[in-house]
């Protein structure tokens, strides 16, 4: 994983941060219409920037608790999201790379929002394995990112930005699609949600645990 941040001062830092932050809250208050999270206790936001998701799903569950991972420079923007939102008893940043570094471990929900878009399927694979390896027997992954129509007919946002996302190096994927690399990280019980305009989500549970 790219340092995608190192040419950056702290100005375009907070910039990119600020405008990822405006989508995520969007993004996430669509993610607690279709995920219920009041199961769930233990949350990890796998390149989760600034917060924006997971200061939003805390807000909405008193009893999670969470853990954001990302590249060292996010670090700073994150501990004051988390301090602005009075959530340092309940929220951690962890930095690291998730092509490098283990993922911190002892969670039973894993948020992965806007990232498999940003990777060849080769690289997904990867990403999913050390997810599947890091969440607790019987934890859900969740993946939230503009998602394709099975017949590659639309949402336009997602076909728009999928051109993007390949001109990057990734591609916006069909739901089938990313159910399909989760399953082959070693997941089942695959869920999907209705297509949505902006994002559409996908879960897929650990198996074990009990449950």
């Amino acid at each position: 994983q790219a340092d995608l941040f190192g040419g950056f001062d702290d100005e375009d830092r907070r910039w990119f941060a600020e405008g990822m932050l405006a989508n995520a809250i969007a993004g996430a208050e669509h993610l607690l219409c279709e995920v219920d999270f009041g199961p769930f206790r233990r949350l990890l936001d796998v390149g989760g920037s600034s917060g924006g998701y997971t200061l939003a799903l805390l807000e909405a569950q008193p009893l999670l608790q969470a853990t954001i991972f990302d590249l060292p420079a996010m670090r700073p923007l994150a501990d004051e999201r988390i301090a602005e939102h009075g959530l340092g008893d309940r929220c951690r940043f962890v930095a690291g790379s998730f092509f490098g570094d283990p993922l911190p471990r002892g969670h039973d929900v894993l948020l992965l929002a806007n990232i498999l878009h940003d990777w060849e399927t080769a690289e997904c694979r990867r990403i999913l394995a050390v997810c599947h390896d890091a969440i607790e027997p019987g934890g859900t992954i969740v993946v939230v990112e503009p998602m394709l129509a099975e017949d590659l007919s639309g949402p336009d946002h997602a076909s728009v930005s999928g051109l993007t996302m390949a001109m990057l190096g990734g591609e916006n994927r069909t739901q089938s699609r990313i159910g399909e690399l989760l399953e082959e990280a070693g997941l089942e019980d695959v869920w999907r949600s209705a297509i949505g305009a902006q994002n559409s989500v996908v879960t897929a549970r650990k198996p074990g645990g009990g449950s």
